[in-house]
């Protein structure tokens, strides 16, 4: 037998996905003899517009509907910035409230992508300020003061350490020193996308072209 295939597009173009649905649509087969065999295997892609949103979910529990919602929501804001407007902000700003409350650990990621993506104008950063209850006031205000000193070098070297960390990486003292060691902050935000995305440690540091 054969593991389970689910192949998902996530898209962020503004003018929705246009490209093909289907695994067969992709494989490159002379016309003759893709018209005279069918597809072995025929796999449907599910188009996941960030755009959009989830809250209309009916089955997710509302902590993991509200980490979900704020995700898609960042990843959509980082290319699409005027997709954050003041409603959507307040429809944004109880979810941050919900994720503080029920898990540290993906606040931490929010603030961490947040604080390492966009710029200190950015209404998001704002929202992620202020949108602590008074349940969480505590937690809220240490979150505060680490975000304030993430906008230094020496704030975002550690956030990247601390991804490189979480990805299960081997950091060598080498490696540890010359992250905390650099001050170029185009450099260590370059290294940080990186380091979300990409699958070897190497691959974070290659030199740029």
């Amino acid at each position: 037998t054969i593991p389970l295939i689910l192949p998902i597009v996530m898209v962020q173009n503004p003018d929705k996905w246009k490209g093909p649905n289907h695994l067969s649509a992709l494989v490159d087969i002379p016309p003759a003899l893709k018209e005279a065999l069918s597809p072995p295997i025929e796999l449907t892609m599910w188009v996941d517009d960030l755009g959009e949103s989830v809250l209309d979910d009916p089955v997710a529990n509302p902590e993991v509907l509200a980490l979900v919602e704020l995700t898609r929501a960042l990843l959509f804001a980082d290319h699409h910035p005027a997709s954050i407007t003041p409603a959507r902000i307040e429809q944004l700003a109880p979810l941050f409230d919900t994720v503080l409350g029920s898990s540290r650990e993906d606040t931490e990621a929010l603030w961490t992508y947040v604080s390492n993506v966009f710029n200190e104008d950015s209404p998001l950063r704002t929202m992620l300020l202020d949108a602590v209850n008074k349940e969480n006031q505590d937690m809220g205000r240490t979150y505060k003061e680490a975000w304030l000193a993430e906008g230094t070098a020496r704030g975002i070297a550690t956030s990247l350490l601390q991804v490189l960390e979480h990805r299960q990486w081997t950091i060598s003292t080498e490696l540890e020193r010359r992250v905390l060691d650099t001050q170029d902050e185009p450099t260590l935000r370059r290294w940080f996308r990186r380091a979300l995305a990409v699958d070897t440690l190497d691959h974070v540091f290659v030199p740029d072209a």
